[in-house]
């Protein structure tokens, strides 16, 4: 073991001890990969079960003592706090074991800024070690950075100097506008463009194209954009969704083009720290190459990640997977039988008053307790939370400002992972339905229908990965606070796949039967850091 592998252990041991870091059973072992992959910069990818706040010291611990260059990829919220709270915390503690310790602070930078350098040079020089926590939002990442979005208000500044084109245009776009309008209203405000609605975007770009000669200043920044909108969507003929968002109530719409597949854009930059990569043991002959380091709470149900690697295409990197801890963090997960599936006509109707049933009982029990219910179905969502607000007062929010007072919060999934860290650990997670992406989107409609072209899986391809991925973020606070997983979906019994899904949330125990008295005292004061 290398000198920085041993020193990182030792002080790891030594805030597990004095308790200035959160107790997690894998940190040593993360601690010591890290360090050796940066080291000998070796690229590897870490799955570690938990969250940022759990996971982090073991990885920034040897950021902070390495004498070689690393950058931090993470969002701008959790590059705030590590900047003012987390990194000056753990450097005093670090120094109040050793004064003589030489810390490097390491750069620190967004997934936006770390794209839009590496895509532009995917082959220049890195640091030695970049760090990317949360990979599991990876593929949206990039997805949302490589978008390219088009509205009235971009091609509109153009018309004063360019009089000759504004007739064609203005048609053109009132045309698309028409026709989006007098779609059926669509509960996620996305619509698919095809047939005489490309045409008429074609001909309202290349007018504007056309006539566009400005040099400098806003008007060339607009101009820009439309280029670069029309340029995507031209070159990613088979690698394209292209869909119109409606506001009904502004009376606008806005056009959107993102690439389906990501992996042509990532790749190149996992290619360069391919090269010249030594051997991963201690008397290998050391890489002068880049090393990535990537690290989620989930990406796949395997360790060495099949599927996320292939969808980001990943090369042949080392793998890691740490599981949750049999006794200390098993689920107890109550999964009644022969409910009616959620495509049959009978099942709203018997989930909301399953829903009700479980509610009253807590109640009854334990008023003060937090319980969230998931559901992606818009709106049966909207009409959930209207019945149960009537029913049992004001205490039932429908995906509110994260607020930390006890009571019933109903949200989707997407909500749910993204502000489950400003809420308290809930006593019950209720699952309406499983996470699968519904085919009433029309992005992932599209999605599906790119897989189709391919010959490819489309379900297990797509569909149950994100499913399986969303559903182990979710259950996350679960682990943490002994709180209960209620699934009313019955395709975990009645399903093939329903076998994956309980795999992905082991480990667990299984009970047919609900009783409240067996549920947590969770209180509000229990907010995560």
């Amino acid at each position: 073991m290398g000198l920085l592998e041993t020193q990182v252990h030792h002080l790891l041991k030594a805030q597990q001890r004095q308790q200035t870091i959160p107790p997690w059973p894998h940190s040593l072992t993360m601690g010591r990969l890290v360090s050796r992959a940066l080291r000998l910069r070796r690229s590897a990818l870490i799955q570690t079960g938990c969250l940022p706040p759990t996971y982090g010291p073991s990885y920034l611990l040897p950021c902070l003592l390495s004498d070689q260059p690393i950058r931090l990829v993470t969002t701008s919220k959790r590059r705030q706090d590590l900047e003012t709270v987390i990194l000056p915390t753990l450097k005093k503690a670090l120094q109040n074991n050793d004064p003589d310790l030489v810390i490097t602070w390491p750069e620190i930078v967004t997934p936006q800024q770390w794209l839009g350098e590496s895509l532009a040079h995917p082959s220049s020089s890195q640091p030695a070690l970049t760090a990317i926590e949360q990979v599991e939002h990876l593929e949206d990442w990039t997805r949302d950075f490589l978008s390219h979005h088009l509205d009235w208000n971009t091609l509109q500044p153009l018309f004063a100097q360019t009089p000759q084109g504004q007739d064609q245009v203005l048609t053109h776009w009132s045309r698309l506008s028409q026709s989006l309008f007098a779609r059926p209203v669509n509960p996620h405000g996305f619509y698919p463009l095809d047939g005489e609605e490309l045409q008429d975007l074609n001909q309202a770009v290349m007018e504007q194209l056309a006539n566009s000669q400005f040099k400098n200043g806003a008007k060339q920044q607009n101009t820009n954009k439309i280029q670069q909108f029309w340029q995507f969507w031209q070159e990613q003929t088979d690698n394209h969704l292209l869909w119109a968002e409606v506001n009904r109530q502004q009376g606008k719409i806005s056009l959107h083009v993102s690439p389906v597949n990501v992996q042509p854009w990532l790749q190149p930059i996992w290619q360069s720290s391919d090269q010249g990569r030594g051997d991963y043991g201690d008397g290998g002959q050391e890489s002068h190459q880049a090393a990535f380091v990537l690290i989620g709470s989930f990406l796949d149900a395997e360790k060495t990640a099949p599927t996320y690697g292939k969808t980001l295409g990943l090369g042949n990197l080392l793998c890691l997977k740490f599981s949750p801890h049999r006794l200390q963090d098993a689920l107890t997960i109550y999964l009644p039988d022969r409910l009616p599936l959620p495509n049959t006509p009978a099942f709203q109707t018997t989930l909301l008053t399953e829903i009700e049933r479980i509610l009253t009982e807590i109640i009854a029990v334990q008023p003060d307790s937090f319980v969230v219910i998931l559901l992606d179905d818009l709106p049966l969502k909207a009409q959930l939370g209207s019945q149960l607000a009537a029913k049992l007062g004001s205490g039932v929010k429908v995906e509110p400002t994260p607020s930390f007072a006890p009571g019933i919060l109903v949200a989707g999934w997407q909500y749910w992972c993204a502000q489950r860290e400003q809420f308290p650990p809930p006593a019950l997670l209720i699952l309406g339905t499983l996470p699968i992406p519904s085919l009433e989107n029309p992005l992932v409609a599209k999605r599906v229908q790119h897989h189709k072209r391919h010959h490819q899986d489309w379900f297990r391809d797509y569909l149950l990965p994100v499913a399986l991925k969303d559903l182990q973020q979710a259950v996350l606070p679960l682990r943490e606070s002994g709180g209960w997983l209620a699934i009313l979906d019955d395709r975990v019994n009645s399903r093939s796949y329903g076998r994956e899904v309980l795999k992905a949330l082991a480990p667990y125990g299984k009970r047919n039967y609900f009783d409240p008295q067996d549920l947590p005292q969770v209180t509000p004061a229990q907010k995560r850091d």
